[in-house]
């Protein structure tokens, strides 16, 4: 989406009336787009000028979310503190990220769509790494409140597990990793669950199930089974009833 941002606008009509798509526009304005080329120029442009340093840690940021914690950052980036509010502040004048509000160590990007350039940067093997160190850092800075960030958890061991077992050099601990992939999912699930957001319930629940059957965690019939119930009740409580039948079925 654009976000109403009037550089982003531009591009994206531009690009759609070149390719013929602006009768896709649906009636409430949204439309879903790769990023623009004039648009990823343009945030390619800013991140350059703003050093070397800016290159590399940026787009770890984006792999953190659209919303990320400098403490983390700063561990996956191996930068000191004052030189991590450097980059950062240079990131914020340069229109790129915003404070958070109410919070002095986290930011967010200041458009989606720069984010998505940012993350497009990595290739997927740096993506993979990046993501299980994100994770690997994240259980650390909260072993002593870990029930507090497993939807978290659950997204960065996915993206850590999901493309390791199509790229040959990457399968060092897959079933590890993928392992703790589905075990938060689970867990978050169940957590989505047990506080009445039967729609996250589900997101989370349809992770677990892809990584039992895309065969990057252990898959058995029970765990299986176990899945697709909890599945298909979160389902049936959201109103749902069509996807829960065709879930139980």
């Amino acid at each position: 989406t654009t976000g109403g941002n009037p550089l982003f606008v531009g591009e994206a009509v531009r690009l759609l009336a070149a390719e013929g798509r602006l009768e896709e526009i649906t009636a409430s304005g949204e439309l879903r787009l790769a990023v623009p080329p004039g648009i990823r120029e343009v945030i390619t442009r800013r991140v350059r000028q703003l050093g070397a340093q800016s290159v590399a840690a940026l787009p770890r940021a984006a792999a953190i979310g659209p919303e990320f914690s400098l403490d983390v950052l700063r561990r996956i980036s191996d930068l000191d503190v004052d030189a991590l509010y450097d980059l950062m502040e240079g990131a914020r004048r340069a229109g790129l990220v915003m404070t958070v509000a109410g919070s002095a160590t986290r930011l967010r990007f200041s458009h989606q769509l720069i984010r998505e350039a940012l993350y497009g940067d990595l290739s997927v093997p740096e993506r993979l790494r990046i993501h299980r160190r994100i994770a690997g850092t994240l259980e650390e800075l909260h072993a002593a409140t870990l029930e507090a960030h497993l939807a978290e958890l659950a997204y960065h061991y996915f993206e850590a597990s999901s493309g390791m077992a199509a790229d040959e050099g990457l399968v060092g601990d897959e079933p590890a990793t993928a392992a703790r992939a589905h075990g938060y999912a689970r867990r978050a699930g169940d957590q989505a669950a047990a506080s009445l957001a039967y729609e996250e319930a589900m997101r989370l629940y349809r992770m677990a199930l892809a990584l039992l059957e895309g065969g990057t965690a252990q898959d058995d019939d029970q765990a299986r089974a176990d899945q697709l119930l909890s599945l298909g009740d979160a389902q049936a409580r959201s109103g749902d009833l069509p996807g829960a039948r065709g879930t139980f079925l």
